[in-house]
């Protein structure tokens, strides 16, 4: 199937009415595949552009966590930026 049938099919589809309507799924398992799939904020998105999404990212996709948070990372830049001549 190509992106212009794929966009006829589903593009007038949220991710939420999707999974509620036409998968026939509760608003349990709904939230559940929003919390688990970090979709909570993109439940109201089209389900096309949340494919395409899924689809940039590498199925061995390696995700990394900073002890004591991400402006740990921000810091050390700045820093090391600040040494370059």
């Amino acid at each position: 199937m190509d992106d212009a049938t794929r966009l006829r099919m589903y593009g007038a589809y949220s991710v939420q009415f999707y999974l509620m309507e036409v998968a026939n799924l509760s608003r349990g398992a709904v939230d559940f595949i929003g919390l688990m799939l970090n979709l909570e904020a993109d439940m109201y998105a089209s389900i096309v552009e949340i494919a395409r999404d899924f689809k940039l990212l590498p199925a061995n996709a390696n995700f990394s966590h900073i002890d004591g948070g991400n402006d740990l990372l921000i810091n050390a830049l700045a820093k090391a930026c600040q040494t370059v001549p």
